[in-house]
């Protein structure tokens, strides 16, 4: 069954959003994020056979100094996101993310809706932070680091590791390892 204008308005509407339509075959709605509005745009192809949910604008890399870095992010991102795909304009490194739903025969449910809009507004809001962070720092931010906020704050002050700490030779991590080592032998 054909996905029409109407009939996703009517999915979208359930959400408390201020929905904007063309008329044609795109819906907009705004997120807004940290100060400034992102647009979605929902899309309709392939005479309703197709519904595709993208933020044109999400990042640019304009002035990032290592974009290889990034790209290679976006690339891992695409991979652990299944639903979502991170994309970039070589030209003036712009970066969008998209959902594409392909429906041909099928229905869209408002399951499926609801699935795509907390991507569009909240996963996706949350790795715009941390790729910006990336940008930034060169330290993509994992929820893996504990030390992931103190890292950043020495990097950013540009102080060295926190005082107290003694570098150990490697003369003395040997020796602790072959006496370690002769007291298993005994």
């Amino acid at each position: 069954m054909a996905v029409t204008l109407e009939s996703l308005h009517a999915l979208l509407n359930g959400s408390d959003l201020q929905i904007f339509s063309d008329g044609a075959s795109t819906l907009l709605y705004r997120v807004a994020h940290r100060g400034q509005i992102l647009n979605v745009e929902v899309g309709i192809a392939e005479e309703g056979g197709y519904v595709r949910l993208i933020i044109p604008c999400y990042l640019n890399l304009y002035d990032a100094g290592d974009r290889s870095a990034i790209m290679l992010k976006l690339l891992e991102l695409n991979r652990f996101y299944k639903l979502l795909k991170f994309s970039c304009d070589p030209a003036d490194g712009e970066i969008c993310v998209s959902v594409e739903l392909p429906i041909c025969d099928g229905v869209l449910t408002q399951e499926q809706v609801s699935r795509c809009m907390f991507l569009m507004t909240n996963v996706v809001l949350q790795e715009r932070d941390r790729l910006m962070t990336f940008q930034q720092t060169g330290i993509y931010p994992s929820s893996d680091d504990p030390n992931f906020a103190e890292s950043v704050e020495r990097i950013l002050e540009g102080s060295d590791p926190e005082d107290g700490d003694e570098e150990v030779s490697d003369d003395d991590s040997m020796q602790d390892l072959v006496s370690d080592d002769a007291a298993a032998r005994e």
